[in-house]
């Protein structure tokens, strides 16, 4: 609404493609817009976009960016495109923002940046709870709970649902994450998407970002799978970089790179390598369809 009482105008585009949606910020420029991390890595990885899109204002969401990839994009596309993140839930509105300057010191001063959602948002209060609905510590991971104007009292004639989600005022929004010392709020899974390997919580996220630190590795979503020995292992879909053929010594190299930055424990012990990966609607990684195709016959499992 702001842009509208600004003067300016909205064009909808067809699917989304890097060269047209170029073609646009080019026709139209200056563009806010808000792209998908799907949609930003299309453009990365675009021989015509890689270098960045003239008149684009960016802001991202709706699902993780991986932090390697985000690097990237600051890197390539400089001060050209002013980045912004927003983080939130259909039931509670806007909760984070991570800002274009928060952006420049994590291209700069402050790297671990780029793997937070920011700051709680003006007049969002923000607790990160254990089990037992005690705030967590600094640093420790439970769940992401808010209390805000903008949060819903209850889902629709479902009172049940609605009890197991609003606990004394406070949403459950189903995230795990933990913030920092400087009140930043990093996501590190979905309560339903935990691995527990050998009795060990396993959070998908971290183990994602370290896989695309591997420079051939463009995404990496990880899933469970059923394990006769350790109760669950963690299974990794990699999609490779541009101008990066799919390898087996690229999988075993990206997950040996989970396993140095986290610990033997979150290493894929099953890797798929896909040319690109299923989607939901709102353009995030369908890891219904990935936990699907999972659980049935896939690749040997890679060498602990």
């Amino acid at each position: 609404m702001e842009h509208l009482r600004e003067g300016g105008r909205v064009e909808i585009l067809g699917p989304f493609g890097a060269r047209e949606f170029a073609a646009a910020c080019r026709r139209l420029g200056p563009v806010s817009t808000y792209l998908t991390p799907s949609m930003v890595y299309l453009l990365l990885d675009d021989p015509t976009t890689a270098g960045g899109v003239p008149g684009l204002v960016q802001s991202y969401g709706n699902a993780p960016i991986h932090p390697a990839r985000l690097r990237q994009a600051l890197t390539r596309w400089g001060a050209r495109t002013r980045w912004r993140q927003g983080y939130g839930t259909n039931e509670a509105g806007v909760i984070c923002r991570l800002s274009a300057a928060d952006h420049d010191a994590g291209a700069n001063d402050r790297p671990y940046l780029l793997g937070s959602v920011g700051r709680p948002a003006p007049g969002v209060d923000v607790r990160v709870r254990d089990q037992d609905g005690a705030e967590s510590e600094q640093g420790r991971t439970g769940e992401v709970r808010v209390r805000s104007a903008m949060a819903m009292a209850g889902y629709w004639n479902q009172p049940g649902l609605t009890a197991q989600v609003v606990r004394g005022g406070w949403l459950g929004t189903g995230a795990l994450g933990h913030f920092d010392a400087d009140g930043y709020l990093y996501l590190d899974d979905r309560v339903k998407d935990v691995v527990i390997v050998d009795g060990v919580n396993i959070y998908c996220g971290p183990v994602e970002a370290a896989l695309t630190r591997h420079p051939a590795v463009a995404e990496a979503p990880v899933v469970g799978r059923v394990s006769d020995l350790t109760g669950e292992e963690v299974c990794a879909f990699l999609v490779p970089a541009r101008g990066h053929p799919p390898t087996s010594a690229t999988a075993a190299e990206a997950c040996l790179l989970a396993a140095e930055a986290l610990s033997p424990a979150h290493r894929p012990t099953t890797v798929f390598r896909e040319p690109a990966l299923p989607l939901t609607d709102g353009g995030k990684p369908d890891k219904r369809l990935l936990r699907t195709r999972a659980a049935g016959p896939g690749p040997a499992p890679t060498t602990r």
